[in-house]
């Protein structure tokens, strides 16, 4: 099935503060496997990405006010930390583009973004495939969506850490910015392979046991 089913952003530009997948290991505070993109954007407002129909919303401590739009007969398109509920009924059909609530920062979140999963059969997947297909985009912004370079949330801030640890140790010269990327990931590995670790770039429990034997924290 083609990935390209995505008819509008969910949100205003497409800055991505946190990717899907592992974390870094050393975070306390939320999951430590990302089921979606934490996204920013340039505005507060959250849009329907297709013509569909609202399948659930509700509120819990993680996720805060959420939403949930189908897609197709497998696929939905999943919303969290909103401010507020969303105003349209279960079983209500929206078209593409209506506004469907608001950036917040309810439920297990730290500062306001979009918490914004695609789900196949239940189970959260990568969303940037469907980005890419469906905007013709090779080169999403993964940029902070809080104050550049400034973000206050957690894992950032532990990664900004990280950053800064791994460039005195000649490792990494990339910039402080919190994003768990490529280079920081890089970086990672070749601590890994440095001491003896396996090296698959995930900072994980082997590896800060390591970090903090050095005297890093």
């Amino acid at each position: 099935m083609s990935k390209k089913i995505l008819k509008h952003k969910p949100i205003s530009g497409t800055k991505v503060t946190c990717l899907y997948g592992k974390r870094n290991l050393s975070l306390k505070t939320a999951s430590k496997n990302h089921k979606g993109w934490d996204m920013g954007g340039s505005g507060t407002k959250l849009y329907a990405v297709v013509t569909g129909r609202i399948v659930s919303k509700g509120y819990n401590s993680a996720r805060g006010y959420f939403v949930e739009l189908r897609i197709n007969s497998t696929t939905t398109a999943f919303y969290q930390h909103m401010r507020a509920a969303c105003k349209y009924a279960v079983g209500k059909t929206v078209k593409v583009g209506t506004v469907i609530g608001y950036k917040g920062s309810t439920g297990a979140s730290t500062a306001p973004h979009l918490h914004f999963e695609i789900r196949v059969k239940g189970t959260p997947v990568d969303p940037r495939p469907y980005f890419i297909a469906s905007f013709k985009s090779t080169n999403i912004a993964h940029t902070l969506s809080y104050k550049k370079n400034n973000a206050t949330t957690q894992w950032v801030l532990e990664n900004k850490r990280l950053q800064e640890s791994l460039k005195k140790m000649g490792l990494y010269d990339g910039l402080i910015d919190g994003l768990y990327e490529n280079k920081t990931r890089s970086a990672v590995k070749k601590f890994q392979r440095k001491h003896g670790l396996t090296r698959d770039g995930s900072f994980g429990p082997k590896c800060l046991k390591k970090y903090k034997a050095l005297g890093y924290k």
